[in-house]
């Protein structure tokens, strides 16, 4: 619920859409759907784990690979307080609105295609 009211506010108030405030949506997104989409199947798999086979297991890989993607949208917010911090005069240059859509989208895009770490064969 808070992640809507985070995107809902940046969407709304014009003051608020800056680059720092555009990774900030970013992560409420991350969060929105790791709530959504990895906690119910995390949790089904805690709770039964061998009833559901084989295809489960691929499932559950598929939408668990993008666990790491909050850990890279912090990095991208630690990184960007630093260019605002040593480099003020810099900052509007180096972090665009671009810039920080273009972070976003490849950190989801690579997130999302990374291959699998076990092999799918029995």
């Amino acid at each position: 619920m808070r992640s809507l009211v985070i995107m809902a506010a940046v969407a709304r108030f014009q003051s608020l859409q800056t680059p720092t405030n555009g990774l900030v949506v970013c992560l409420a997104v991350v969060d929105f759907l790791v709530g959504k989409l990895m906690m119910p199947l995390s949790l089904v798999r805690s709770i039964d784990s061998g009833h559901f086979g084989c295809c489960f297991c691929r499932a559950n890989f598929l939408l668990m690979s993008p666990s790491s993607a909050p850990f890279f949208n912090l990095s991208l917010m630690v990184l960007d307080r630093y260019i605002a911090v040593c480099n003020p005069l810099h900052y509007p240059a180096r972090m665009s609105a671009r810039c920080v859509a273009y972070c976003c989208c490849s950190a989801g895009s690579c997130l999302w295609s990374s291959p699998p770490f076990a092999s799918t064969s029995t």
